[in-house]
């Protein structure tokens, strides 16, 4: 829970409550978001991560249950380079300015799955995907408020010119 805890305050929330115990063993963190919505609208939600040992009564190949699905999408996800079908089970966050939140990441070098779309009205929309601990979170929002990379003669530069999603992406799906 901390690393996850320690990656989104960083890069993705705006406030936290301290670490409360539940009993049974259990902890509590919640994270609370501030993702602007439009020029004059700021999204205010929050997010709850609970981590409860007393559940880890399964193991699997000699870990708790909860460590070897954490590893295992982990290791599934990768450098976020390569598409699976488990990147469909993610957190969407609508956010205008893609930009204040792609930035700090690209400077530390986390690894981003980036795709694109069209809304309904035609617009072109980015899809910004990152894992935390095996979780993939995906903001998306207009295509025109991703960095730009200038220095880049790649015609398939991630933040000036990102790929579609494929069909075997399932781009219907997102």
């Amino acid at each position: 829970i901390t690393e996850t805890f320690s990656f989104l305050k960083k890069y993705l929330m705006s406030e936290v409550e301290p670490l409360s115990n539940l009993g049974c063993g259990a902890s509590r963190i919640k994270l609370s978001t501030s993702l602007p919505y439009d020029d004059s609208l700021i999204h205010n939600g929050a997010i709850q991560f609970v981590e409860a040992p007393i559940f880890n009564d399964n193991k699997i190949n000699g870990k708790e249950g909860a460590d070897y699905w954490i590893e295992y999408f982990k290791e599934l996800h990768g450098d976020m380079v390569e598409f699976n079908g488990f990147m469909h089970n993610k957190m969407q966050f609508y956010c205008s300015d893609l930009s204040a939140y792609v930035i700090p990441m690209k400077v530390d070098n986390i690894p981003m799955f980036i795709r694109k779309s069209y809304d309904p009205e035609g617009k072109t929309v980015a899809h910004v995907s990152i894992q935390v601990q095996g979780i993939v979170f995906e903001l998306f929002g207009p295509l025109s408020s991703l960095p730009t990379s200038s220095s880049s003669s790649d015609s398939h530069d991630l933040f000036s010119n990102p790929l579609e999603w494929t069909s075997s992406e399932c781009p219907e799906a997102h």
